[in-house]
């Protein structure tokens, strides 16, 4: 890296590199540093010359440095359309790579803007390695309208449904916050299916720890409660978990609004008791807690709250 007078601390660069009023030349010198984070500034400097950030495409994603910085260049409104091109090749490999978080927020990225080279966002959903929850998640960020087409007509129903819906979660894009999102839009379905009040998802991530990702719900009334998944558990398993929260809110929410306190209810003891969340061979389950009967699983409740044969 050429070194510019005056500065002698990483800090110093770094500070230099964030800076709106930094100059083309700055910027440009700055680009060849050996510190990851300096460059990564620069990708996400909105005042870097197109030139610039081109110069800082990875020709591969070894590391978390490199994605953090893909994705910077990706977000910066001035980053050339060769550049976005080059996105789906360098993020493909890596979709399948354990905890290669960053990665997949790179595809949603590049989804998002809808300045994206239509060839580069049908190569990323076409590819076998796109998986069926990015893909999904792809269809309900988009702003995209030719990609939002193409996955209306995707081979997953999963992710047919999601482009043909509104997005229940606005304000993150990690696959283990699109988890949970999924995981609510099943529960939600039961809620539709009931009758009750139903909650809207507010997109903040409380609980603020690795790997359990968490939001609020918010109903009319102002009753709100927290929610989170975890990472280790399966995703039928995260829905049990999430059903279980669920619940206990729904039950306080009903008792404010005068209904009986009982979701969902046991279709077998009707104004008895409500059904209990289970897990058992890889599905997620509403049973009757007298009997242990298997009523629907979770998110195939009927509309007069009687499981599905």
């Amino acid at each position: 890296m050429t070194r510019l007078p005056g500065f002698h601390s990483p800090r110093e660069y770094l500070d230099l590199a964030r800076s709106p009023d930094a100059t083309a030349g700055e910027l440009r010198a700055l680009a060849g540093s050996a510190y990851d984070f300096v460059r990564e500034a620069v990708a996400a400097n909105p005042s870097a010359p197109p030139e610039v950030l081109a110069s800082l495409l990875p020709k591969t994603i070894r590391s978390f440095n490199d994605s953090v910085l893909l994705l910077a260049l990706v977000r910066n409104e001035r980053t050339p359309a060769e550049v976005l091109a080059a996105v789906p090749a360098l993020v493909l490999p890596r979709l399948g790579v354990r905890d290669d978080h960053k990665s997949f927020e790179v595809a949603v990225a590049l989804a998002q803007r809808p300045d994206a080279p239509e060839d580069a966002l049908a190569a990323l959903v076409s590819d076998q390695r796109a998986t069926t929850e990015l893909r999904k998640v792809l269809a309900r960020e988009t702003t995209h309208g030719p990609l939002r087409e193409r996955l209306l007509a995707d081979r997953s129903e999963r992710v047919r449904r999601a482009a043909a819906s509104e997005r229940p979660m606005r304000g993150a894009t990690g696959p283990l916050f699109w988890a949970l999102a999924e995981a609510f839009g099943v529960i939600m379905a039961d809620i539709t299916a009931s009758g009750a009040p139903g909650p809207v998802v507010i997109a903040e991530d409380w609980a603020d720890e690795p790997g359990r990702p968490s939001a609020w719900l918010s109903w009319e009334d102002g009753a709100r409660c927290g929610v989170a998944i975890s990472a280790e558990q399966s995703f039928a398993d995260n829905i049990v978990l999430l059903a279980d929260q669920v619940q206990e809110a729904m039950v306080e929410v009903l008792c404010r609004t005068g209904k009986p306190a009982v979701w969902p209810e046991c279709p077998d003891h009707p104004g008895s008791h409500p059904l209990k969340p289970v897990g058992a061979g890889g599905a997620a389950t509403w049973v009757c807690p007298r009997t242990d009967r298997a009523i629907a699983e979770i998110g195939a409740l009927t509309p007069l709250g009687t499981g599905r044969p």
